[in-house]
């Protein structure tokens, strides 16, 4: 039983050690890695576009009396993402 209980911690001390020296070398090589490659600066000039089908929209306004509801019900629309500097001006287009 001693034995077995030497060996084991014996075993979890080399793992352990190993994972620590695994650690110390590669950190250096981790903090070199180029931040381009996970987000690129430059976004794309060109629209995206993407079909959706059974689009089904709520419109809410306010009112003195309250707050008027209007359901738009289409069976597709496409829906535009202009690059707008940072960002993006979604517009959609209901069709039928």
């Amino acid at each position: 039983m001693l034995r077995r209980m030497t060996l084991f911690s014996l075993a979890t001390l080399v793992a352990l050690t190993g994972i620590a020296i695994t650690y110390v070398f590669m950190r250096g090589s981790l903090e070199n890695i180029p931040q381009e490659w996970s987000s690129p600066k430059v976004a794309t000039c060109h629209p995206t576009r993407q079909t959706r089908s059974g689009v089904q929209k709520d419109l809410w306004m306010s009112n003195d009396d309250g707050r008027l509801h209007h359901r738009m019900i289409s069976p597709r629309s496409i829906l535009t993402a202009y690059p707008k500097g940072e960002n993006f001006e979604l517009v959609e287009e209901m069709q039928g």
